[in-house]
């Protein structure tokens, strides 16, 4: 068999990062003026190659890994893989098309039903109750591209509220899977370095930081604006800053495959801050918030992600390459800059979006070029995976 079909994360990761890399520097050309924009509004473009295009692969790659890993059965491999790879393949050509159209709507809506069916159904074999959730938010996203691909095809107003669902269930997804591996990564690299200071977690705030998480993103998305939203988002945002506390963050600044989760965390807690902000007074724009998420949390979550798995599910140390490391140091540059972008007006405003989009450019065509040979040649160990 092809090494790439091996494992889930080996086609999507890759697929994914190559996208990021294209996807940034197409829409500034496009911005610019330089190329013809695609069929349809440019921003809503932009935002559906990030949240329903790059956002996709990188979810598939970590689902089709984790999954099998929390079941312990076989991964997905060989035809329904290469199902799936096409599947994702052919919705972001429809994209570029435009997103009107029956074809095109259908190829993109199929995605993520085939990642639910090929990719989650061993959790309800299983019945693993506790990786319900996963599925729960899966399907919550695709109800988001749902209304999305509607408001284009009808030519409804659905558009933007689809884009929020969206983006909400991919933070929800970060709130529920950092909550389980930077802590416990965390601790496994404590335990293995000697270090003495324990990771901690407050029961009350794992209990409650999903569902509060959830319901200020709600209130987000419902578009009220109210006294209600700007306290149930700051509260979330205080738990996860409470939750990111525990986890002994400044331990781990000499270990660069592990701080990124952290810094990729501490995005989520800027990211949730803006947005209460952002809810409570018209001086802090939306979008800051929406980028800090978006690039700050999402984005870093899903690099540091794919270069930890790629390593350890390939047979590799869980040290990530030098141009890796700089491909952290981009990612974050870039996240800041595109959140002053929003966040500072006038004449700045064009240099620091180019800034960003060279970093974000620079981040994950560092990643293709460092991890593209580790994903589509066999394991260092010659073993299958």
């Amino acid at each position: 068999m092809i090494p790439l079909f091996n494992f889930g994360f080996r086609p999507f990761f890759l697929m994914a990062t190559i996208y990021a890399a294209l996807m940034i520097p197409a829409w500034m050309l496009v911005f610019s003026g330089f190329v013809a924009p695609p069929a349809g509004d440019l921003a809503l473009w932009h935002a559906d190659s990030m949240v329903f295009g790059f956002f996709s692969a990188g979810v598939a790659g970590f689902v089709l890994t984790a999954v099998p890993s929390w079941t312990g059965t076989a991964p997905l491999t060989g035809w329904k893989l290469g199902f799936l790879t096409v599947l994702w393949l052919a919705a972001r050509v429809a994209g570029f098309a435009g997103t009107g159209g029956i074809v095109a709507t259908s190829l993109q809506l199929a995605f993520v039903p085939g990642l639910l069916l090929f990719g989650t159904l061993p959790i309800v074999a299983a019945r693993m109750t506790r990786n319900y959730i996963l599925i729960l938010i899966l399907a919550v996203y695709w109800s988001g591209e749902l209304l999305f691909r509607l408001s284009a095809a009808f030519e409804s107003d659905t558009a933007m509220t689809g884009l929020r669902v969206g983006l909400a269930s991919i933070v929800c997804l970060v709130t529920l899977i950092g909550g389980r591996i930077v802590p416990a990564f965390t601790a496994s690299a404590f335990q293995r370095t000697g270090i003495q200071d324990a990771v901690s977690q407050s029961k009350w705030v794992e209990r409650a930081i999903l569902p509060t998480s959830a319901a200020g993103l709600i209130l987000w998305i419902m578009a009220l604006n109210d006294v209600a939203a700007v306290i149930v988002i700051a509260a979330a945002a205080g738990m996860h800053a409470v939750r990111l506390a525990g986890w002994q963050s400044l331990k781990t600044r000499s270990d660069p495959i592990l701080w990124i989760l952290h810094v990729a965390y501490a995005w989520l807690v800027i990211g949730l801050v803006l947005l209460a902000a952002s809810q409570a007074t018209i001086e802090i724009p939306e979008s800051a918030a929406v980028h800090a998420l978006s690039v700050g949390a999402i984005a870093n979550m899903l690099l540091a992600v794919m270069s930890r798995a790629s390593l350890g599910h390939t047979g590799r140390p869980l040290k990530a390459p030098a141009p890796v490391v700089v491909a952290y140091v981009l990612l974050n540059l870039g996240a800041l800059l595109r959140v002053m972008t929003a966040l500072i007006d006038g004449a700045w405003g064009s240099p620091l979006m180019a800034g960003a989009a060279l970093a974000w450019t620079g981040a994950f065509g560092l990643f293709v070029w460092a991890y593209g040979p580790i994903l589509v040649m066999p394991r260092a160990d010659a073993s299958n995976g």
